[in-house]
Parts: C-alpha cells; structure tokens; sequence
C-alpha cells in the first residue's frame, strides 16, 4: 500500500513538471458533488454564456493519477473548446476496485444533470471524455445508459486481452508495458470476476449503437494504438459519427507532455470536435 501511495505521488510530480502554460481564461471551483463525496474539479471559460459541459475521467492504469495530475490538461480543453470541463477524481484500485470508478462517473453524469446549470453549464450538451483507464470508464459509462451527446477517447484502454499486433511490436519499452498493465488490470477486475465482460473490455461489447459521436485519438507507439482504432472502426460500423486520428511519432499519454508539438496539436483537434459536436 505504501508502494501505492508513493507512485500516486510521483504520477502526480511528474504532471507538474510537463507544464509549460497555465491558461488564464478560465474559472476553476473545486469541492466534492455532494457532502463528503468524491473530490471533483470544475473549470468554466470566462464567459457569461452558458456552455456545454465535458465529464472528464483522468488516466493513470484505474490506479493512479488524480484532478490534480491532469488539471492543466482539463484547463487547455475548457480554454480551447469553449466549455466547462468538471474532473472527476474518482476511486481508485487496489482500494476500491471495479466497478467504483464506473459507479462515479455514472453519478457525477446525474450529478451533472441536476446542477450544471448553476455553475454555468449546459447540462443538455454533455460529452463524456477521459484518457487511457479513464476513456474505458468514460465508454463502459455510455454502455450503463449515461446518454452523453459526444464521447472524446485519448488513447482508451478497450480490450483486457491485450492482444493486438501493436502490444506484439510495442509492449516493452514504450512507458506503458505488457507485464505492468496485465498487473493493473488484476487490480481494478481482480478473479473472479471477468475482465472479458464489455464494462471493462468495451470492444468485446455486442452492441455499439447507444454510443453518441466518438472521437477517438490514439498515439503511433502506444501498446494501446491497435485495440482503440478497432473500437473507432467497430462504432462506424454500427453507424456511429465516429473519427479517429493517429498522431506519429508519439507515446501513451503524449497529451500531457505540453512541451511537444503534438500534444498541442492533439488538444487542439480535441478541443475543435467538442466545439463541434456541442
């Protein structure tokens, strides 16, 4: 557990390190959504309108990561997309595994519902938006009926078999590495319980059309490339507004390290489809 808490301080060191601008021209509120309840972190575009509202669910393997380790990211998403972003700092394994995270996002989404307005929110332009572990919570939320008009993947985790031909060339040596994510999956879905079912694998999911327009942005030597496009591909197939774009050269969680071209370019494609869709 001290092992744990130790990483979950240095996940959170190394986010303020990738800094590089602090955007200026937005409001940040931070409390729990109800008394005593998980932490969360709401940021609103300087604005007297009325804006959409992004539900945004942090990466970090279910395990580590925090509102504060992607708080600059969800700063450049409400600064470029023109809407209020809440993160949500939801409970994470080995403490609290599957299916707690999922249980959060689903109450922060009526949470969203029922007071985004008086934070100056539009409740009825909802999009569902996360990175890594974080877009799997976001997409097995959608699968549990959350009824978002958009859902924004950056680099999601789909499939728990993590079979695919990019974790065959890339599992080792690229930050995010086969024998440590096979771990993480054992925390959040430790046996008996399945990590085939679609709430934790959403690519092994029968059916896709409750999903809303997807955008689903993946990084070329990211062990999870391969599984997220097939996701994007499975949701076009099933009619679905679906995009996707590989960004080169890139690594899992590039969209945090601001100093690269990339990464600005990712949260600008970002930004402009929530603008779009909402």
């Amino acid at each position: 557990r001290e092992a744990v808490h130790e990483a979950r301080r240095l996940y959170d060191d190394e986010a303020r390190a990738l800094v590089t601008r602090v955007p200026g021209l937005v409001d940040v509120r931070e409390g729990g959504l109800a008394p005593g309840s998980t932490r969360a972190r709401w940021y609103r575009p300087t604005t007297a309108m009325a804006r959409p509202v992004v539900l945004f669910l942090h990466g970090g393997s279910w395990m580590f990561g925090s509102i504060d380790s992607h708080d600059n990211l969800c700063r450049h998403l409400a600064e470029r997309s023109s809407c209020c972003v809440l993160s949500l700092g939801y409970r994470l394994s080995p403490e609290a595994p599957f299916p707690a995270g999922l249980e959060d996002a689903s109450r922060a989404v009526d949470w969203v519902r029922a007071h985004g307005v008086g934070l100056g929110g539009d409740p009825e332009r909802l999009a569902l938006a996360g990175d890594s572990a974080g877009a799997n919570i976001a997409a097995a939320a959608v699968l549990r009926g959350a009824g978002p008009q958009g859902l924004l993947m950056l680099y999601p985790s789909v499939d728990a078999r993590m079979g695919s031909r990019s974790w065959e060339e890339l599992g080792d040596g690229y930050r995010l590495t086969r024998e440590d994510t096979r771990w993480y999956y054992d925390q959040y879905v430790p046996a008996p319980v399945s990590q085939a079912q679609p709430l934790v694998s959403p690519l092994l999911a029968d059916d896709l059309t409750s999903f809303p327009a997807t955008f689903v942005q993946t990084a070329e030597l990211d062990p999870l490339r391969d599984e997220a496009e097939s996701f994007a591909a499975r949701l076009h197939a099933a009619g679905i507004d679906a995009e996707t774009r590989r960004y080169p050269g890139v690594i899992h969680g590039f969209m945090r390290f601001e100093e690269l071209d990339a990464a600005q370019e990712a949260i600008d494609d970002a930004a402009r489809w929530l603008r779009s869709h909402l």
